[in-house]
């Protein structure tokens, strides 16, 4: 379906392709109780819209569906589990950086150590040049540098704090980016329909806060690895899970999959300044849906959302011969359409993410995402919101997994 050259997105959508409008369907949400009877049938409708979007493009972003409630109550889940991350490696960071001080002031005082940089160094400035030398040179370059090489380990979490966290895998996805996997089993919501969450309490947002504000504050003295905030109220997958369902997620997903989808699998991906993005790929087979949602706006600096429209039609896993080559000359096709045709009308949409917008698509769907800049660290290039404070650097991703059964 060609676009007409007129149609565009809204302006939130900053840092989009034009072509991204094809995908769009807004979907007001029924937080206030008053204007939930004139909000229904237009709503219906929209669900409408948003389902035959999803089956002609194999994507659709929906925005307005998620309420700021809910948005706030998937943050206070997701937040403490983020800055135990975070602090873990920060502290990993600082534990590795003061044994190299230590080393290097061992060899400074030590006179079989004539022929090394330190000594070499300490001859010529002095101990204690040589000590404030390491320590500032590069300033906040070094300790970022420190503490991205420390988060790209593989296992930065101990078990007993992936358990405290409900995490039941941390998987390293490429250099700088890790997905984090959610255990659903423990879930104080046994079933999507039973999801219905309390309403916010003061007191458990100044509770997460708290552990949140302890998260992100640099300790004097480095603390054990496996010391971290892990203190959350909210259940992370049940919390995800509660969203999907107030928002309309779920119900677009039954229709498209079948009434007995269930959540299969929920978790974010994060990915440090620098981090690589992800290759052209495709998630599953038919009767799956992946949802992808940020907790922030993130423009293009920090990486955006590439899917090939209507690709769910084209590949076939289960009857292709090399599955990898198929899903590339797609890709092939649809970069030189949008090149040939413009970006208005391409068969590649980029996307930029916008807080509390999710994109549905069937797991059939080709997509890619772009790596995150060393520079800038703003949602926006030229300002607006950052992010939270603490880790507004990072590219934090939200996603659902879901299965249909016919």
């Amino acid at each position: 379906m060609a676009l007409s050259p007129s149609v565009s997105p809204p302006p939130i959508f900053a840092d989009s392709s034009l072509s991204v409008a094809s995908l769009l369907v807004r979907l007001p949400n029924q937080q206030d109780e008053h204007q939930q009877k004139s909000l229904s049938v237009d709503r219906e409708g929209r669900l409408q819209t948003a389902l035959q979007t999803l089956e002609r493009e194999g994507a659709v972003i929906l925005h307005d569906c998620v309420s700021p409630d809910s948005l706030a109550e998937c943050r206070l889940a997701i937040e403490p589990v983020v800055n135990a991350l975070l602090f873990a490696a920060a502290a990993t960071a600082t534990a590795a950086a003061t044994a190299t001080i230590a080393v290097a002031a061992t060899a400074i005082a030590s006179p079989s150590t004539k022929d090394s940089i330190c000594t070499t160094e300490k001859r010529q400035l002095g101990d204690e040049s040589i000590r404030t030398r390491y320590i500032t040179e590069d300033g906040k370059d070094q300790k970022k540098r420190d503490l991205f090489s420390c988060f790209d380990e593989a296992r930065v979490l101990t078990a007993e704090a992936r358990r405290a966290l409900s995490i039941t895998r941390v998987a390293k996805i490429g250099t700088g980016k890790k997905n984090i996997h959610f255990d659903p089993y423990y879930s104080t919501s046994p079933s999507p329909s039973a999801a219905k969450p309390a309403p916010l309490q003061p007191q458990r947002q100044g509770a997460v806060a708290a552990a949140a504000a302890a998260a992100a504050a640099a300790p004097a003295a480095p603390p054990h690895p496996s010391s971290c905030p892990s203190v959350t109220l909210l259940h992370p997958h049940s919390a995800m899970e509660a969203l999907a369902e107030k928002a309309g997620i779920l119900s677009i997903i039954r229709n498209y999959c079948g009434e007995e989808v269930t959540l299969a699998e929920s978790g974010f991906s994060i990915t440090r300044p620098g981090g690589e993005g992800l290759e052209w790929h495709a998630d599953g087979r038919e009767g799956e849906c992946t949802v992808i949602m940020s907790l922030d706006d993130i423009g293009r600096n920090k990486g955006r959302l590439g899917v090939v429209r209507k690709s769910h039609l084209m590949l076939d896993r289960d009857g292709s011969e090399d599955f990898d080559r198929d899903l590339m000359e797609v890709v092939e096709r649809a970069q030189a359409t949008e090149a040939e045709e413009g970006e208005g009308e391409g068969g590649v949409v980029w996307y930029a993410y916008r807080k509390g917008c999710p994109i549905v698509f069937d797991a059939r769907t080709v997509h890619a995402a772009e790596g995150s800049s060393r520079e800038g660290t703003g949602a926006r290039e030229e300002g607006g919101e950052g992010g939270r404070e603490g880790w507004a650097e990072f590219r934090v991703i939200l996603w659902w997994i879901y299965n249909g059964h016919g």
